[in-house]
């Protein structure tokens, strides 16, 4: 076998090249495929959370904050529970990031301060209104 031999300098040897270049090719694949696993696993994590969000802002308004237990807001999602809780932690910082997502909108959303209603509350001349 190739593997098993020393090879000189010199020497050409066909079946340690190729040998060589499928693995080199498999790494390559093995990495991106690797990679494009973690960034699809990272998407679904991003929608499952928007998911919990949406689910519990609807809980939150329709029984109220202490009607709305996280059991009913992962089984509205048709989540574990066990999900919901690692990706808030608790009921609390739950209804914080609903909050924050709320006011601030997602990721892709741009600041507070170039959003056009908060513009419009600052541009606003009667401070009652």
């Amino acid at each position: 076998m190739a593997w098993s031999r020393e090879v000189n300098s010199t020497e050409t040897n066909t079946s340690l090249g190729s040998s060589t270049a499928r693995y080199s090719r498999w790494l390559v694949a093995s990495r991106l495929a690797c990679g494009t696993s973690a960034v699809k696993r990272g998407f679904q994590a991003a929608a499952t959370r928007r998911e919990i969000l949406a689910a519990a802002q609807g809980l939150f308004a329709h029984r109220g904050y202490a009607g709305t237990t996280m059991d009913a807001i992962a089984a509205e999602v048709g989540v574990a529970l066990k999900t919901v809780y690692l990706a808030f932690e608790t009921k609390s910082g739950l209804l914080r990031a609903l909050w924050d997502t709320r006011l601030r909108g997602d990721e892709h959303d741009p600041p507070v301060a170039e959003q056009t209603w908060y513009r419009e509350v600052l541009d606003e001349p009667d401070p009652v209104r």
